[in-house]
């Protein structure tokens, strides 16, 4: 009787931390989330954007170079991979000069299997998809 009373409070103590383990990653996630959507904010001139297909877990990954000043070559940048990216709309891209301002990221509420995130922007609807994850790669 006391082996089976100590291994259920083992699966209950296990379980408690899992889930204090899950709760803090999703807060560092989220707190990759704000840092990032702190970064769109002075980082929205589109210096490149380049789909491609992941053959190792079938998905398109979409990385995206976002500079502060187009007309300096010496200006800052920062590279953006979104993985599993799905639902991407473009409008409006191109013709010498294109900004996504007010562009943020959002948890996905949707439910959607293999989406935890959208890119949106507030004003204009250049740029729209939906994500699994991101990763910085640059500064």
């Amino acid at each position: 009787m006391r082996n089976h009373a100590c291994q259920i409070s083992t699966q209950v103590i296990y379980a408690c931390f899992k889930i204090l383990v899950n709760k803090r990653e999703e807060e560092l996630v989220m707190s990759d989330v704000d840092n990032l959507n702190r970064k769109f904010v002075g980082y929205d001139n589109v210096h490149s954007i380049n789909m491609y297909f992941d053959d190792f877990v079938g998905a398109y990954n979409l990385d995206m170079v976002l500079a502060k000043d187009l007309s300096d070559i010496y200006s800052e940048k920062i590279k953006i991979r979104f993985f599993n990216i799905t639902n991407l709309y473009l409008n409006d891209v191109g013709n010498r000069f294109t900004q996504f301002c007010r562009m943020y990221i959002e948890k996905n509420l949707d439910g959607w299997d293999g989406v935890k995130y959208n890119l949106n922007q507030l004003e204009d609807d250049r740029i729209l998809f939906k994500f699994f994850n991101f990763e910085l790669l640059e500064e």
